[in-house]
């Protein structure tokens, strides 16, 4: 079973994560990480002695998409204050944290109010939209894919490197709300791309 991205509510406990072993592509649902060798090629000897060259990296799949395995945050929790201000949870309850044993880094960032009943928009305090929602992740705006593949901040170390995790700090806002806030509602849902190595 694929588990559950990062903005479904309402059937997770705050803050909780779960592994997921993920094709570093748009999806966050993938496969368990491996190393993988190339093709070899042959190389010519001189004399009595040849050299062999080795080489490591990330085991990719089919379309070339790294193979990788980390936990996303299940659900970052808002709280709607009566001013539309979006209260999120602390920063080190919504981690992404690398399982992998070499760095990873996040690439990229995008977000879908598909079904929602939301509308997504770059600041919800100066939209006219009904139902209008803004937010941020570590200061990205949700409203549009963000290109994150040279952004350092959002890099991690190895599994137990004591680096191998980014805090994410989330704000936000709403306004000409039509919705029961009663309860939770799902407003989003945030899909991570991320890739063996660093930023560059």
């Amino acid at each position: 079973m694929c588990p559950r991205s990062i903005a479904r509510t309402g059937k997770q406990q705050k803050g909780n994560a779960m592994s997921i072993k993920k094709h570093a592509a748009a999806v966050v649902c993938g496969l368990a990480l491996a190393a993988t060798t190339l093709a070899p090629s042959a190389a010519l000897a001189v004399g009595n002695t040849g050299t062999t060259e080795v080489t490591i990296q990330a085991e990719k799949d089919a379309q070339g998409k790294d193979q990788l395995s980390f936990d996303v945050p299940t659900v970052i929790p808002f709280a709607a204050k009566a001013d539309g201000a979006l209260v999120g949870p602390s920063a080190d309850a919504t981690k992404i944290v690398n399982k992998s044993v070499f760095p990873i880094h996040v690439t990229g960032m995008s977000t879908s109010v598909e079904n929602t009943g939301w509308n997504l928009v770059a600041d919800a305090s100066k939209s006219t939209e009904t139902n209008a929602l803004s937010f941020e992740l570590n200061g990205v705006s949700a409203a549009t894919p963000a290109d994150l593949s040279a952004k350092a901040a959002w890099n991690m170390g190895y599994a137990g490197s004591g680096a191998d995790s980014v805090a994410i700090t989330s704000t936000g806002k709403v306004a000409h709300v039509t919705k029961n806030l009663h309860s939770a509602q799902k407003a989003a849902t945030v899909t991570w791309t991320l890739a063996a190595g660093s930023a560059q």
